[in-house]
């Protein structure tokens, strides 16, 4: 085996990542995702891009463009992310490829590295064209668009997108079976998508003896904002002053006002998913017995 020096390991992990993302255009996956996000972000910015604005926020027709995209973003982008990120460790120790890659004289830091950078720009570019797409249906059938919020909801887009592929990474490290990688990446949308409000709800029902219904304790906003997907929509709408749909939209029904609604408590909850997977399945790799 060729040994691996500190000076190449940057440039092995470029290598690899580049690999990456030419296989993922020869596939034409990254077509498919393009292709799938574009016609959910047309669609949905077609449906409610005409939607009125609440009477508190002072913006115009971005409002429908982002609000548009919220719904088909925070479903698809995480369904994304998984399907993108889970063969990627996982895949290439089934096969027994991993071998080949470190014959090459590429260590596991430049794998693990590579493919942490070439899957997520993957996802990045599909979702930059996709709501580019959504972007230019917007401006097409509304009276006019202002930039930034909607530059800022795809960068936010694109971090949601990163931190379900990290997850994905990071369950993929762990396991030497992607049907083992692929049941935990099902298991973490499912948590996410359907049982993480359920499980709030349900120790609401604990406290207070009844369904729950606003207002709800002053607690429970900081559970719903701790799943990611809530974060996202916090962060995604943070350039409006809609403070009577912001609670609803970030699974906090009732609330307008607190710490948890904050952007930047987004931004630390979604930076959280986004490295602590990731970093446990990096430890898990590198002593994994190959």
């Amino acid at each position: 085996m060729l040994e691996t020096t500190d000076d190449d390991r940057p440039r092995g992990a470029i290598v690899i990542a580049k690999k990456e993302f030419r296989d993922a255009v020869r596939s034409r996956a990254l077509l498919a995702l393009t292709a799938l996000f574009a016609l959910f972000a047309a669609g949905g910015v077609a449906l409610l891009s005409l939607l009125p604005a609440p009477a508190d926020a002072d913006f115009g027709g971005e409002f429908g463009v982002v609000f548009g995209l919220l719904s088909p973003a925070s479903l698809f982008v995480p369904i994304i992310g998984l399907l993108v990120g889970y063969r990627a460790i996982a895949g290439e120790r089934e096969d027994g490829s991993i071998y080949l890659l470190l014959g090459l004289g590429h260590d596991r830091r430049s794998v693990f590295v590579g493919k942490l950078f070439g899957r997520n720009a993957v996802v990045a570019t599909a979702i930059l064209a996709g709501s580019a797409v959504g972007g230019g249906v917007a401006a097409a059938i509304t009276d006019g668009i202002t930039p930034a919020p909607f530059i800022a909801f795809t960068a936010t887009t694109i971090l949601l997108g990163v931190v379900f592929v990290n997850i994905a990474i990071g369950l993929s490290a762990t396991t030497a079976s992607t049907t083992y990688a692929a049941w935990g990446g099902f298991g973490v949308f499912v948590l996410f998508q359907f049982v993480w409000g359920v499980l709030a709800f349900g120790l609401v029902f604990l406290e207070t003896g009844s369904f729950p219904e606003p207002p709800l304790p002053a607690w429970y906003p900081y559970i719903a904002q701790l799943n990611p997907q809530n974060a996202y929509r916090t962060l995604a709408t943070a350039p409006f002053e809609a403070n009577e749909l912001l609670g609803t939209i970030a699974g906090a029904p009732g609330t307008t006002s607190t710490v948890a609604l904050e952007p930047w408590f987004a931004g630390v909850v979604l930076l959280w998913w986004g490295t602590v997977p990731l970093l446990i399945g990096y430890y898990r790799f590198r002593r994994a017995d190959l």
